[in-house]
């Protein structure tokens, strides 16, 4: 594998905002960067005002969207002992969860397999959410079950993230089974850049008043790699400290207004 690691690669992302959130030591150095899903189940007209962010993006030149519907669902449960599965996360009986979000979360499953085989052709390294989906998202960790699949066939280089929360560090053991390839730092210019147009765009889903860490690690899915890592060897994670969230209400609110609503901003 060539020391660049962004060397004939592409950036894989479920939503508008992980790309900066998740990635912005890599976003000006890939060859190109595709956001999965666009619009929400719950709230239709989210997806038009995402749409505009494609307009202004400053990285556009490089830039796809699938614009795939997402659930827009926020998942508030304990991140304990989740229900993996071959889709991304399976919802339990006592979440509450509507059987067509079920049906219509599987359905993702098969679209994003089918466009992404065709996509991610001619490309040595993707990018991608990791196993855990940061912070227990289950449209990040569908995302990168499919990469996943994906590249058993292909046998391209699989990199994930290394953020985690304070409800999903102890699924970080995956990365015992993973190759740990570079840290790099973050870029703030770019991520400052793009968090503006979120910002006028009223599209930014994550916390206001969020910094940067200095750096970034990727790790690499060992079945193409050189193997696991070192015994004694340290491995580097980024972990956000998140509140408890509320139940998922019954309302069409979109994720950022109960977000915002339940951290009073």
């Amino acid at each position: 594998m060539p020391t660049d690691i962004c060397h004939k690669s592409i950036l894989v992302v479920a939503h508008p905002d992980d790309e900066i959130l998740w990635f912005s030591s890599i976003l000006a150095d890939v060859d190109h960067v595709i956001l999965c899903y666009l619009g929400e189940l719950v709230n239709p007209a989210f997806g038009e005002q995402r749409r505009q962010i494609l307009v202004d993006y400053p990285l556009q030149h490089k830039m796809s969207c699938l614009e795939l519907v997402s659930l827009g669902l926020s998942r508030p449960q304990n991140f304990r002992n989740p229900n993996f599965s071959q889709y991304g996360i399976d919802f339990t009986d006592d979440q509450g969860v509507e059987e067509t979000f079920k049906q219509h979360y599987r359905e993702n499953y098969r679209l994003l397999r089918n466009q992404l085989a065709e996509m991610l052709s001619g490309y040595q390294t993707v990018f991608t959410h990791n196993p855990w989906g940061e912070y227990g998202h289950e449209e990040h960790v569908q995302v990168y079950r499919v990469i996943q699949e994906l590249q058993k066939e292909m046998g391209f280089n699989l990199l994930f993230s290394n953020y985690c929360s304070d409800r999903t560090v102890h699924l970080t053991s995956n990365l015992v089974d993973a190759c740990m390839v570079e840290s790099r730092a973050t870029d703030r210019v770019i991520a400052q850049k793009v968090l503006e147009v979120y910002q006028q765009t009223n599209t930014w889903t994550w916390y206001d008043n969020w910094i940067w860490p200095e750096q970034e690690t990727f790790f690499r899915e060992s079945p193409v790699g050189s193997g696991s890592v070192s015994a004694g060897a340290l491995l580097p994670v980024n972990m956000i400290v998140m509140p408890t969230m509320p139940t998922q209400p019954a309302s069409s609110d979109s994720r950022l207004r109960r977000v915002k609503k339940f951290l009073g901003v």
